[in-house]
């Protein structure tokens, strides 16, 4: 389960089957500092979608400071 993905709410699997899209958020690196902005990479991936494709994956900056996400 550390690892995320639809596998990840398994107790039940209401996410799995009840949901129409499932969208995953993870750093790349989490082992990774921050940059000078104060910002870590992060990936946004739509693991299900019922009303298109799923795999898509978007790249954002986040900086937990301000509470932002940057594109």
């Amino acid at each position: 389960m550390t690892a995320g993905g639809l596998s990840a709410g398994a107790g039940s699997r209401k996410l799995e089957y009840v949901s129409d899209v499932v969208l995953e958020l993870a750093r790349e690196n989490p082992d990774a500092s921050p940059d000078a902005a104060g910002e870590v990479t992060v990936t946004l991936k739509i693991a299900k979608s019922r009303y298109g494709p799923a795999g898509e994956t978007l790249t954002f900056g986040w900086c937990g400071r301000r509470q932002r996400y940057s594109a």
